[in-house]
This record gives structure tokens, sequence and C-alpha cells, in this order.
């Protein structure tokens, strides 16, 4: 911790030295004044600390522009956590997904649903057999294909940029 000076101890006016009983309490303020800062951390400077503690975790910085990078990523970081809007799509026949969609299958008889073939590193898909049989075209955690047999059983997958995977 980056120590500071206490709080300076005002000069008493004559008149309040000659009053003992202003004197007294005076003086009480001032223990009242000193402990608050003390148990406040009034000791140490938290700013200076905090410049510090940033110095010892990244070294001397003697650009802003040192920092950028950090930034950036991390910006990019809290950007990819952002929350994404899916598109309810309700079919009853054969359909290719598209990005960040939940897929109600209510078919009467079995259907295909393809895998976005130009699907990006992200994209969501949910699918969920309502009725008949429904199967899933694409490779899917290295398996091709899948068939959803349990009637109102959902397939949630994710686009890793190369695959598909359940989740």
């Amino acid at each position: 911790m980056i120590n500071v000076n206490p709080p300076p101890r005002p000069r008493m006016p004559q008149t309040f030295l000659r009053d003992r009983e202003v004197n007294g309490y005076m003086e009480q303020l001032q223990t009242i004044i000193f402990q608050l800062y003390t148990r406040s951390g009034g000791s140490g400077d938290a700013m200076a600390q905090a410049l510090q503690d940033i110095v010892t975790i990244f070294g001397e910085l003697t650009e802003l522009d040192e920092l950028r990078p950090l930034i950036n990523k991390n910006t990019s970081d809290i950007n990819g956590l952002l929350l994404k809007a899916f598109k309810l799509v309700t079919v009853t026949s054969d359909y290719t997904t598209g990005p960040n969609e939940v897929i109600n299958c209510e078919n009467t008889t079995p259907i295909t649903i393809t895998l976005d073939p130009n699907a990006k590193k992200m994209d969501e898909v949910n699918i969920k057999r309502a009725n008949a049989k429904v199967t899933v075209i694409g490779l899917i955690d290295g398996k091709s294909d899948r068939i959803i047999n349990i009637k109102n059983y959902s397939l949630k997958l994710a686009y890793t940029g190369s695959r598909w995977i359940e989740i």
C-alpha cells in the first residue's frame, strides 16, 4: 500500500484552548477523525496503489498505445459474449438451416433438415421434433447425419468454424 500523510490537526483558536470543556471536545473530534481515517484505509492512497498494481502486472508502460492490443483483445472477448438473436422457423417439409435458428418441426411425415453448408463460426441451430421423424443431414461430432426418433426431442448444435457439434 502507498502511504499518505494523516489528516492535519487544525490549529485551535486561543479562545478554545482556554476553555477546558471546548478543548476536550475538540480533542475528541480530532481522535474520531483520525480513527475514521485509519479504519477507512486512509493511510493508503487507493489510486496510487491501483497504478502500482497495473505497473506490477503489465510492467512499465510508456505509452497508452502499448495497452491497445490488450484492450482490443478484451473487447473482442466481451463482444463474443453478447446475446444472439434467434429466428423461430416452423417447418412441415424439408428445410436447410440458416444462422441462429430455432427450427420447430411440425411435420406429419418424415422430413430432412440440412445443416447450413455456409455456416459461420459460432452459428447455432436448435432443431425440435414435434411429430414425425426428422433426419438432420450434415457432419455432427464427426458422424454423418442424425435421426431424431424421440417425439419432442430437441437437438442443439453449434458451428465451430470447421464442424458442427452437439451442445
